[in-house]
């Protein structure tokens, strides 16, 4: 028997991507990796002046593939450089709200490799890079 997706899994996916979630990148692992739907994630976020969360609001759904997924359909770009001493982002989340510690935290995921942020650079994520895949059963 063939790997299939669920209906269940492509719901989610139109779900998240209706959300139009914002990227906070972190320099630490999330202390609960098991729920990373849970609001009390605790994850150590990039602190650098000019940080800014990219708002995620141009998805391309891929249903014909399997696993199904979307992605990000443009490229990402902060707005303006980053000043103070280099992060290395080791993960990703997609959050509800462009700033602060409330609001939902939807997904979590790690970045590889590890992405150095150094002073004077302006954060960009090119297209296709974020990705949502359901899961098959």
């Amino acid at each position: 028997m063939g790997n299939t997706t669920g209906l269940g899994g492509l719901l989610a996916i139109a779900a998240l991507t209706d959300l139009e979630p914002y990227v906070a990148l972190l320099t630490d692992a999330p202390a609960d990796l098991v729920d990373p739907t849970s609001a009390d994630i605790e994850a150590v976020e990039v602190t650098m002046e000019g940080y800014e969360r990219l708002h995620v609001d141009n998805w391309k759904i891929h249903t014909g593939e399997r696993p199904p997924y979307a992605d990000n359909l443009f490229e990402l770009s902060g707005t303006g450089a980053l000043s103070g001493d280099t992060e290395i982002v080791t993960h990703f989340a997609l959050v509800e709200n462009p700033s602060g510690d409330t609001g939902d935290i939807y997904a979590v995921g790690t970045l590889f490799p590890a992405k150095p942020l150094v002073e004077d650079e302006i954060i960009v994520i090119p297209a296709g890079k974020i990705r949502i895949t359901a899961e098959t059963n």
